[in-house]
């Protein structure tokens, strides 16, 4: 069973019964900090690996390492007020988020730098990878926050995702520990299989998290998605194995 998702001091917040996965590590400010970047070859989590298989330490003596201590700790923002802002535009579909989409990552492309002069992180496809790219970067977080993955109707599944579950934690505990705000803009959030615990390890260490659904009005959101399944479908009507219905039988039936 997994409840809905509220909304509690600007930030997304969800209970779950499903059991603990690998996804689902707890993040405290100030401890141990499993996906903070030891250095350039490797996370934290493989620094306190190596020194448990190198010099036969236990895990709690690994941690304490003084160099892990040092460059491991989490973030040390514990006011939510001074923190940096993530905003997650979820869409939803035939709202225009793909023409965001478009723009964000066309003026990315041109000028790498405009985005950060204004303290705005948007991840890149090497920060946030999957089968999705160019300006659909952002539908690489929802696609691997389905609860069963493909089984859920996802583009991938979790071996797809191993990558993105490495290079994302990292993007976004380096925007955090810069106090860089953060925006990601993917019209699948809207899906009903979204998993949200997993959804809210990926934007740890994010506390302040703003939401922003755009509304179109239902007379001209549905002609929209019609054409859209229309044109979606368009070879199977093509070849006669269904019927093209008309906007009216869509809707009636």
């Amino acid at each position: 069973l997994r409840l809905p998702p509220v909304i509690k001091n600007n930030a997304v917040i969800s209970e779950s019964t499903n059991k603990k996965t690998d996804d689902d590590e707890d993040y405290i400010v100030g401890q141990f900090c499993p996906y903070c970047s030891y250095n350039d070859e490797s996370f934290c989590i493989d620094r306190v690996e190596y020194l448990k298989q190198r010099y036969r330490l236990s895990e709690e003596d690994a941690k304490n390492d003084k160099l892990v201590l040092s460059r491991c700790k989490s973030p040390p923002h514990d006011v939510y007020e001074d923190e940096p802002i993530l905003v997650l535009h979820a869409g939803p579909h035939k709202t225009g988020t793909t023409a965001l989409q478009a723009f964000i990552y066309d003026l990315i492309y041109a000028n790498e730098t405009i985005f950060p002069r204004d303290n705005l992180r948007i991840p890149s496809y090497d920060e946030l990878p999957g089968v999705f790219a160019k300006e659909g970067v952002g539908l690489n977080l929802p696609h691997c926050s389905l609860e069963d993955y493909k089984n859920s109707g996802g583009q991938m599944n979790s071996p797809m995702c191993a990558r993105m579950r490495k290079a994302f934690p990292q993007f976004m505990r380096d925007a955090y520990n810069k106090s860089e705000n953060a925006l990601i803009v993917a019209e699948d959030f809207d899906r009903a299989a979204i998993n949200f615990r997993r959804l809210r390890f990926f934007l740890q260490p994010y506390h302040r998290i703003k939401v922003v659904v755009t509304y179109r009005r239902l007379h001209d959101w549905l002609p929209s998605f019609y054409n859209q399944i229309i044109d979606h479908y368009s070879l199977i009507y093509a070849a006669g194995e269904e019927q093209y219905p008309s906007f009216v039988e869509w809707l009636d039936a």
